[in-house]
C-alpha cells in the first residue's frame, strides 16, 4: 500500500486546500500552514530521508527499491530570484548549483530555502521541509558555531504546534540519546505530532529488520495519515480567526489610506478635513490633556508643559535673586545708604537706593525667564511635527509644507514671547509698585520677625544702620510680589503664544493654501509612489486573503467526512 493510495481515499482533499493556501501566500502574513518536516541526528541520516519516501511512494518499475521520478513528471526548481524547469537527471547538479548560488563553495549553511516541486498527475499535494543533519564538529571551512546553526535552524521548523516532526533515525544508534528526539521532545512533550522513521535496520541486530518491516508502510501511511488529520483539525479554527483578523486588518488599511486628489475642489475638501483633524489632536494634547491615543509619554503636552512651569517656578525660588538672598544684603545695603548722604533727611528711605536693589535681583532672575522660552518652543515644535506626520503621512509634500508653516509661525511667536519677557524684566527693574495691601501686612509680619545683622556698623551712631534695616526689611516684603508675576505671567505668555501659534495661526495658513496657484496646490496632494504601491500591495493582499477564507471553510466539512469513514 503507498502512501498516495491511503492518502488520496482519506486525507488528499483537506491537503490539496493547505497546499493551495501555501501557494496562496498565506505564510506571507504570517499564518502558519500544517507542515511536515524532516529531521536527522547526523548529516550521513539526513541523506536517507529520500529511501524512507521511496519505501511509502515506490517507483513501480523497481518494486520501491529506490526513489524514482517518473518521466511524465514536471519539475521547477525556486530559489533567490530564480525560477526555472529542469529535468529528472539535472535534480542533483540544479541543487548543487543553487546551493553555491546561495551560499558559495563554503561548507557554510544558511536558512535560505531551495524549493523543488514535482508535478506529476495522480500525486498527492504535499509538502515536506527537509531540514539539514545535525553537525556537532565543524569540516573544512565550516564556521565554528555551525552546530548551534543548524539546531537554531531546525527549532526554528520545527517548534510551531503546526508542524508534523519526521524524525529519521538509523537503527544503530542508541534512541534514547538521539539529538533529534531530544529536540523534538523540547518542542512536542507529549509527541502526538512526531513520527520517527528508522533506517539502517539491515545492520540492527537479527530479527530487527524482519519485525520492523512487517507491514510497515502500512502503518507509516496509517500514522502521516492520522497526525496529519490531526494538525489540519486543530488548525482550521485558527486558521479561520486569523485569516478573518488580517482580512478586516488589511481592509481597514486599504480604507485608510487616502485617495489621490486630482481637482481643486477635492484639494480644498481634503485641506479642511487635515486641518480638522490636526486640530483636535492638538487640541486634546495641548488643552484637555486627553492621551488615549498617545501611549507613550512624549507628546502629552499638557503635562510636559505644566511640567516645565514647576521647574520654572522652582528655578525662581532657588535661584541667587530669591528672596532669601536679601537676608545676606544688609552690608551691601549700608554701603549704598552711605553713598546717599545728603540726599534725603535721616530718617527717610532713598527711592534710589531701593530702585537699584530691586533692579539688582531682577537681574539675577533674568537669565531664568529668558532660557525658558526657547525651551518651551523646543518642545512645542516637536510635538507640531509629530502631530502634522501623524495626520498627513499619505501626503508628504503637503505634510514639509505645513511643518514649514509651523516652524515658521512658532518661530514669530517665540520672538513675540521673547520680546513680552525683556520688557517685563525692563518693567520690574525699574518700576516699583507698593499699592498692594498684601505688601503692607507683609511689612508689619516680617518687623517683628526680621533678624538683626551684626552690630558691628552701628558703633558710630549714625541712623545708616537703622535705615538699612529697614530698607531690607521693605525689599523682602516686596519680593515675594515681584516673583510671582515672574513666575505667572512670563509662563502664561509663553502657553498663550504657543496654543494660539499651533492651534490658530497655523491652520490660518495653510488654509490659505489654495489661495497659491490651484495646480502647485493640487501637486502638494498626489498620491505618492510608495502609497501606490501599498494601495496595489493591500489589493493583492485582500484578494489572496479572502481566496484563502474561501478554502478554509470548506475544511470542517472534509474533517467531518474523514472521521465519518
Amino acid at each position: 500500500m503507498s502512501l498516495s493510495c491511503g492518502y488520496s481515499e482519506r486525507i488528499r482533499p483537506m491537503l490539496n486546500i493547505i497546499e493551495k493556501l501555501r501557494k496562496l501566500g498565506v505564510k506571507d502574513e504570517g499564518i502558519k500552514l500544517p507542515t511536515i518536516a524532516v529531521s536527522a541526528p547526523t548529516v550521513d541520516d539526513n541523506t536517507r530521508w529520500k529511501g524512507v519516501i521511496a519505501k511509502v511512494e515506490p517507483n513501480e518499475d523497481d518494486g520501491g527499491k529506490q526513489l524514482a521520478i517518473r518521466v511524465d513528471s514536471k519539475l521547477i526548481i525556486e530559489y533567490s530570484t530564480v525560477k526555472k524547469e529542469i529535468n529528472a537527471d539535472e535534480v542533483e547538479s540544479a541543487i548543487n548549483a543553487a546551493t553555491v548560488q546561495l551560499v558559495g563553495n563554503r561548507k557554510d549553511i544558511k536558512d535560505h530555502p531551495i524549493t523543488l516541486t514535482v508535478i506529476r498527475a495522480g500525486s498527492p499535494e504535499l509538502t515536506l521541509i527537509d531540514l539539514p543533519g545535525i553537525t556537532r564538529v565543524p569540516i573544512a571551512d565550516q564556521p565554528k558555531n555551525i552546530y548551534e546553526q543548524v539546531t537554531r535552524m531546525i527549532r526554528h521548523y520545527i517548534e510551531p504546534e503546526e508542524t508534523v516532526i519526521l524524525n529519521v533515525i538509523s537503527a544503530t544508534v542508541d534512541f534514547s540519546t538521539c539529538e533529534s528526539i531530544r529536540m523534538s521532545q523540547e518542542v512536542d512533550q507529549t509527541g502526538e505530532r512526531t513520527l520517527a522513521v528508522v533506517t539502517k535496520i539491515d545492520l540492527a541486530p537479527d530479527g530487527l529488520h524482519d519485525k520492523i518491516m512487517e507491514n510497515a508502510v502500512h502503518e507509516l501511511t496509517n500514522k502521516l495519515v492520522e497526525i496529519q488529520a490531526d494538525r489540519i483539525a486543530r488548525t482550521i479554527p485558527k486558521l479561520q480567526q486569523q485569516l478573518t483578523d488580517l482580512l478586516q486588518a488589511r481592509q481597514g488599511e486599504l480604507a485608510t489610506l487616502p485617495r489621490g486628489i486630482s481637482t481643486e475642489a477635492e484639494a480644498g475638501s481634503m485641506l479642511f478635513r487635515l486641518v480638522a483633524d490636526r486640530k483636535a489632536i492638538l487640541d486634546r494634547l495641548l488643552i484637555e490633556g486627553d492621551y488615549t491615543e498617545e501611549p507613550g509619554e512624549l507628546f502629552h503636552a499638557a503635562a510636559a508643559m505644566h511640567r516645565m512651569f514647576i521647574e520654572y517656578q522652582a528655578q525662581l525660588a532657588s535661584s541667587k535673586g530669591n528672596q532669601e538672598s536679601i537676608l545676606k544684603l544688609h552690608d551691601h545695603i549700608l554701603g549704598l545708604m552711605r553713598s546717599c548722604r545728603g540726599a534725603n533727611l535721616p530718617d527717610f528711605l532713598p527711592m534710589r537706593v531701593l530702585r537699584q536693589l530691586v533692579k539688582e535681583q531682577v537681574e539675577k532672575n533674568a537669565d531664568i525667564c529668558e532660557k525658558l522660552v526657547p525651551r518651551v518652543y523646543k518642545y512645542a515644535h516637536h510635538v507640531a511635527s509629530h502631530v502634522e506626520g501623524k495626520i498627513m503621512e499619505s501626503y508628504p509634500q503637503l505634510c514639509a509644507k505645513a511643518k514649514a508653516l509651523a516652524t515658521e509661525v512658532l518661530g514669530e511667536a517665540k520672538q513675540h514671547s521673547m520680546d513680552f519677557v525683556k520688557r517685563l524684566l525692563h518693567m520690574e527693574a525699574n518700576m516699583i509698585t507698593m499699592n498692594d495691601a498684601s505688601y503692607m501686612q507683609a511689612v508689619q509680619a516680617y518687623r517683628e520677625s526680621f533678624p538683626n545683622p551684626p552690630l558691628a556698623d552701628s558703633r558710630d551712631g549714625s541712623m545708616d544702620w537703622v535705615t538699612a534695616r529697614e530698607m531690607q526689611l521693605r525689599l523682602y516684603a516686596y519680593w515675594p510680589s515681584v516673583q510671582q508675576r515672574l513666575a505667572e505671567l512670563v509662563w502664561m505668555e509663553v502657553k498663550y503664544s504657543v496654543q494660539q501659534a499651533l492651534l490658530t495661526t497655523v491652520d490660518y495658513r495653510v488654509l490659505q493654501l489654495p489661495g497659491m496657484e490651484k495646480q502647485k496646490v493640487i501637486s502638494l496632494m498626489h498620491e505618492t509612489p510608495a502609497v501606490h504601491r501599498k494601495r496595489e500591495s493591500l489589493i493583492r493582499r485582500i484578494e489572496m486573503l479572502k481566496k484563502g477564507n474561501e478554502l478554509v471553510v470548506t475544511l470542517p466539512k472534509l474533517f467531518a467526512s474523514l472521521t465519518e469513514a
